[in-house]
């Protein structure tokens, strides 16, 4: 939870992605699968070297936020596809937070009240 913030803003820094150039979400999948499995690579390799593990501001940790990062750009797409597709932003529907178990309302928070 303390590091949410830190990746959002990572999405608005142009030197880890370029929110002017978000592509279609076909084009954001293909992307996000190459950047995860990159960043999974980076940690099996230092896990198998176990140099870093754990450590802050390691090559390891570098990795895994960079993954992270990729996430959170593929949710800001599916986001936007969602409300092209849908008639806005007010008509993409959210998952409450739950377990997977877990029948879930579904919310619309970016509608407007």
């Amino acid at each position: 939870d303390l590091g949410v913030a830190f990746t959002v803003d990572a999405l608005l820094d142009s030197d880890v992605s370029n929110l002017t150039k978000l592509g279609t979400l076909n084009e954001e999948v293909g992307l996000l699968t190459a950047r995860l499995h990159g960043s999974l690579q980076d940690i099996s390799g230092r896990a198998i070297e176990a140099s870093d593990w754990g450590l802050e501001e390691s090559d390891m940790v570098e990795a895994a936020w960079l993954g992270e990062v990729a996430c959170a750009r593929i949710a800001l797409v599916v986001i936007v596809d969602v409300a092209m597709n849908r008639g806005g932003i007010d008509a993409v529907p959210l998952r409450t937070a739950a377990s997977d178990q877990e029948d879930a309302p579904i919310i619309y928070p970016f509608k407007a009240d």
